[in-house]
């Protein structure tokens, strides 16, 4: 990827949401929030359908809603 490539992303960006960042930050926010309530929904349903208690995939989904809030402030 040339540099100039790059530049010319950054520029786009920089001219479309400095005005306005939310439009940006909050997209991500809101898609991280959605996802990671997906994910809870899903592990609330093993919790109840079976005896698995512990899974790494609620701590992920734990750090996805605070930097998702994170985001949206």
């Amino acid at each position: 990827i040339p540099i100039s490539l790059l530049d010319v992303l950054v520029l786009k960006f920089l001219l479309t949401f400095s005005q306005a960042p939310m439009r940006f930050f909050g997209g991500l926010g809101l898609a991280g929030l959605s996802i990671s309530a997906l994910v809870f929904i899903f592990l609330t349903f093993l919790y109840v359908l079976t005896d698995t208690q512990k899974r790494p995939i609620f701590l992920a989904a734990g750090i996805l809603t605070v930097i998702s809030v994170l985001l949206l402030l």
